[in-house]
């Protein structure tokens, strides 16, 4: 990876770590756009990245999959992604039926609240894998793309780490927001320093990308979230506007 491309995708971590630190400071102000309106907004944001940019791009670790033989090769990275979503979707059961089983009350006890250690192990390997595949990913990218990889990849760490801090409370607060803020950095230490080939990186993205893609929809979609549409629909469309306009 060239210098500069290397510390922009170091200054991207740092803003995911940032992200993951500030996020639980965050509150909506009074007599402005209330929380929901901005989770859904960034929710729309994130869904936009979803659709412009990494269901093309599973097209095309697809197609460069396929080769020649396009038959051995028919749909593998799409089913890696599948697969991803489907990991990622256990754990999040996992973790919340485990919440309820145990009834976690009392926030003090921390080392009894498996259902919070299951979702701040899953949010960590998710981090981690997104950490990872900035560095290794991005090695011939333009700038540009880094950014929008950051800008994306950010709002959706927030609308995540909210979703964490209903769930979770001061639990949250104290651990999580720290243990996730130092898996994207150790994450994107690994990706530096060992790299890797191109097929592994397009079937960690395929994992990856089943991941963001149940986690930036799962926000919007339940009833209890109370989720604004015109708001999903303007983060998604500006989201949209903006890779055109670049």
């Amino acid at each position: 990876m060239d210098e500069p491309n290397l510390a922009l995708t170091f200054l991207v971590a740092v803003f995911f770590a940032a992200i993951h630190i500030a996020s639980t400071y965050v509150r909506p102000v009074r007599g402005g756009v209330s929380q929901m309106g901005w989770l859904s907004f960034a929710g729309g944001l994130s869904v936009g990245y979803v659709f412009i940019h990494v269901l093309p791009e599973l097209a095309t670790h697809q197609a460069d999959r396929a080769g020649d033989d396009r038959q051995l090769a028919e749909g593998e990275i799409f089913v890696v992604a599948l697969m991803g979503l489907a990991a990622f979707y256990w754990l999040e059961h996992l973790a919340r039926r485990t919440a309820d089983e145990v009834g976690e009350d009392d926030e003090d006890t921390h080392s009894r609240h498996p259902g919070f250690w299951l979702h701040t192990i899953s949010f960590s390997i998710y981090g981690a894998l997104i950490g990872y595949i900035l560095v290794v990913r991005e090695g011939t990218a333009e700038p540009v793309e880094i950014l929008f990889y950051g800008i994306a990849l950010g709002v959706h760490f927030f609308v995540n780490d909210r979703s964490l801090s209903r769930h979770h409370g001061r639990l949250q607060d104290r651990y999580g927001r720290w243990i996730l803020a130092a898996s994207v950095l150790t994450g994107w230490a690994l990706g530096a320093v060992t790299g890797t080939d191109g097929d592994a990186v397009g079937f960690l993205f395929a994992f990856l990308a089943g991941g963001v893609i149940l986690n930036a929809l799962k926000e919007e979609l339940p009833e209890e979230r109370q989720g604004r549409v015109g708001a999903f629909i303007l983060g998604a469309a500006c989201y949209g506007a903006l890779s055109l306009a670049v």
